[in-house]
């Protein structure tokens, strides 16, 4: 995804809900990457969506 470390990620339209089924946590949202390369900048989006079952203030920068 970013093989030269020339990349920026950030996340766009994100969401942390409970899972009442199983405890955890789930993320919805999408992922931007964006590299620059010279003077071009190129962003890609990707959809997000993963469950865990990790404490939601670890993951609170990724939907902020």
């Amino acid at each position: 995804m970013c093989p030269e470390n020339n990349c920026q990620f950030g996340s766009e339209d994100g969401h942390l809900f409970p899972n009442t089924s199983t405890g955890g946590y789930i993320l919805l949202g999408r992922l931007k990457v964006t590299t620059q390369q010279a003077t071009v900048v190129s962003s890609q989006v990707y959809n997000v969506r993963g469950g865990t079952s990790t404490h939601p203030n670890l993951l609170k920068s990724l939907v902020s």
